[in-house]
């Protein structure tokens, strides 16, 4: 039986060679390929040994490759070129994996060049597709009848994810969460089979696209949080009667799950996501130490995106505007507490205060002269400039007193206490009039 088979492939080879020879018309050359394909299914029949078995497969695979080229070259459409490849493709794995180690090292290296070529060919072919559904589908058919222990199969693996991979993010570009998680989902078996067969430099490549599949779920999923926490919020604001504190709390959970999904992956989506948080503590639970901490790292992320601009979108507004919000109460507490201790010291203070202002009544020269006398600056090297007023010139007279201001200025006095503080308001309230009146 061995020598029937090998006479079939014989015969099927004569077919094969002349449908290869130049100057053949197509309908020619596909009636001797589909005659050689024929007689090579014959051999496979007969075959008895994995040598004979391997080589019918080999010789079953280049001619319904050779006969999808021809098919191809004719537009007789694509659903036929498409049936041949696949057999083309099968065919040719199936004889690398009939073959094993038998037949040699130089019969595999070619047989897996064919195998290869082939595949190469098809995603050249599938690329003219674009971006689309029905390119990863159409990948998918070809890869399924090619062994999975076969290397070859990782340049049609990464391709088909990496498109998938795209779909997806274009997908979260325009607003389908649930379909950029399916195709991110749909990545992971194929990048897992990638495994099993790539080298070391192949690996490199996966491991990248790995990373950014996982980037990009995590993406997907932050952004799912956040939608479903300003849904349920809405919901909660605007529709129920009584404020519900515990699903306010599922609130906070699904933006912090954002956050953390988030994080070293997209800054802007955590930055929106921790300003969402932020205004819940803030016109919510009313807890603005809890709100203060959300919005300042919003604003810290918003911060490291610079110079990209967000001034006209709604959460940096919201951050903005609590943050500033936050601030002036801040002074405004400043501002009423130091009155309150003003205004005690200003008690303490009046027999001092009624000199100095009887003072200002008079001349620059004789005020300077006073609260250097009475009240000297302290800190070293604070001293009135005797020669400069004795001059009587207007200008010298001038930068006496901005000296003086700066000598007695109240934010420069914090560390000799607040009742000198107090007093040095007082005493440059009267040096910044006399000044004002030399311009």
């Amino acid at each position: 039986m061995a020598r029937i088979s090998e006479n079939w492939r014989k015969e099927g080879n004569q077919l094969y060679t002349s449908a290869t020879q130049s100057g053949l018309s197509p309908v020619l050359r596909k009636e001797r390929l589909n005659n050689a394909i024929m007689k090579y299914n014959k051999a496979l029949q007969t075959a008895e040994t994995r040598n004979d078995r391997s080589s019918a497969y080999k010789n079953i695979g280049m001619a319904s490759w050779r006969l999808a080229q021809v098919i191809q070259l004719q537009n007789e459409g694509p659903k036929l070129v498409e049936f041949h490849l696949i057999e083309a493709l099968k065919h040719l794995s199936n004889a690398l994996e009939e073959a094993g180690s038998s037949r040699g090292i130089d019969w595999s290296t070619q047989s897996n060049q064919y195998l290869h070529e082939c595949l190469q060919g098809v995603i050249d072919d599938t690329a003219e597709m674009g971006l689309c559904r029905e390119r990863v589908d159409t990948l998918r058919r070809f890869l399924g009848v090619i062994s999975r222990d076969l290397p070859v199969r990782v340049a049609g693996l990464l391709e088909m994810t990496t498109v998938t991979f795209h779909l997806g993010v274009t997908a979260l570009e325009n607003g389908d969460i649930t379909e950029c998680l399916n195709y991110m989902a749909e990545c992971y078996q194929p990048i897992e089979e990638t495994k099993r067969v790539a080298d070391d430099e192949i690996m490199k490549e996966v491991d990248v696209l790995e990373k950014d599949v996982f980037m990009q779920k995590c993406v997907a999923e932050s952004i799912k949080a956040r939608k479903t926490a300003d849904d349920l919020l809405e919901n909660i604001l605007m529709e129920q009667e009584e404020l519900s504190y515990d699903m306010i709390w599922e609130v906070i959970d699904w933006y912090k799950q954002a956050i953390l999904l988030s994080r070293e992956h997209e800054v802007e989506m955590e930055a929106i996501a921790l300003s969402r948080l932020g205004s819940v503590y803030d016109k919510v639970l009313k807890i603005k130490l809890m709100a203060k901490k959300y919005f300042n790292r919003c604003m810290s992320l918003v911060m490291a995106l610079h110079p990209k601009s967000f001034h006209s979108e709604d959460w940096y507004v919201e951050c903005t505007s609590a943050l500033q919000r936050y601030q002036k109460e801040q002074v405004e507490r400043e501002e009423d507490v130091w009155q309150k201790k003003r205004e005690k010291y200003l008690e303490k203070l009046s027999e001092d205060l009624k000199k100095l202002k009887e003072s200002a009544n008079g001349l620059p020269e004789s005020y300077l002269r006073f609260i250097y006398k009475t009240f000297p600056p302290k800190g070293e090297n604070k001293k009135l400039d005797e020669e400069a007023l004795d001059s009587g010139e207007h200008d010298s007279i001038k930068k006496v007193l901005l000296k003086a201001i700066q000598h007695y200025h109240p934010d420069r006095q914090k560390e000799h206490g607040e009742q000198w503080v107090v007093l040095c308001e007082e005493i440059t309230k009267y040096l910044t009039a006399k000044y004002e009146t030399f311009k």
